[in-house]
């Protein structure tokens, strides 16, 4: 139900931001700031919450600390890269967009050596 309501927060806003922007886009820019700091700051409730659930999960998987580690990690990239990529993409900045993109999925395949190599170790022990 909550984001239902978030939902429909953002869609009155857009509503808004553009009636407003007729008149004044520098208001329009700041209330758009406002609800985006807003909608950051439940979502920081929602990942606390969210950290805390894979905790649990966590210690399910004790022996396997290092990789769970790694998918916190590769997930919390994904959503950075996403938002700053997103937000360069409205501001205008296409070109710049598709860059933070890039350099995201470098990143993800960095991340993702040690799985690799793990990987071809079980399968070199296999052969």
């Amino acid at each position: 139900m909550e984001l239902f309501q978030l939902s429909l927060l953002c869609i009155c806003g857009v509503f808004l931001f553009l009636m407003v922007g007729k008149y004044d886009s520098s208001y329009s820019l700041l209330a758009c700031l406002l609800l985006g700091l807003f909608l950051l700051e439940k979502t920081c409730g929602y990942v606390r919450n969210l950290l805390e659930g894979l905790a649990v999960f966590r210690e399910k998987l004790a022996g396997t600390g290092d990789f769970s580690e790694l998918l916190l990690k590769a997930i919390g990239c994904t959503f950075v890269t996403s938002f700053a990529s997103n937000l360069c993409r409205d501001a205008g900045y296409g070109g710049l967009a598709v860059q933070m993109e890039t350099v995201g999925k470098v990143y993800l395949l960095l991340l993702s050596l040690p799985v690799v190599i793990a990987l071809l170790r079980i399968l070199e022990g296999l052969c």
